[in-house]
């Protein structure tokens, strides 16, 4: 595959879901939804922008000792797809071989990218609303 990416045979754009977006082990070409925003690098990311660096590893709820958190300060009490479209959007240019941040990078529109997340949990037409619940519930607990 990445052979096929490098040399032009296959593109990757917006549409795709990377690696990064699914639990270790769990992707499943049969039912793409399976462990789909519930990768541990988006849980880390997400916990480093929103509640401190020094909060990665530590338990879910464990407070940190300093100066108030970006979540504090806003009053973020609770993950939405939202949360989870932006800091997915943030990392992704992390993991190609862009060397800046660029809105549109060959056929990946990163404002595409975080619609295409947030209308995976809120667009009746395409979603699976128990995979929807159960994904936010994992991020909330």
């Amino acid at each position: 595959f990445c052979d096929s990416v490098i040399d032009g045979r296959q593109s990757i754009d917006h549409n795709n879901w990377p690696s990064m977006m699914y639990a270790n082990g769990m992707f499943d070409p049969d039912a793409i939804d399976r462990g789909l925003c519930r990768g541990m690098l988006l849980l880390k990311a997400l916990r480093h922008i929103f509640t401190s660096p020094s909060s990665v590893n530590n338990p879910p709820g464990k407070k940190n000792q300093g100066r108030g958190c970006i979540a504090q300060m806003y009053k973020l009490d609770t993950i939405e797809p939202e949360n989870i479209a932006y800091v997915a959007t943030l990392v992704s240019p992390l993991l190609s071989a862009s060397t800046c941040w660029e809105d549109e990078d060959g056929a990946f529109d990163a404002e595409a990218f975080y619609n295409n997340i947030v209308h995976l949990f809120k667009d009746d037409t395409n979603i699976d609303k128990t995979w929807a619940l159960e994904t936010l519930s994992w991020w909330n607990l």
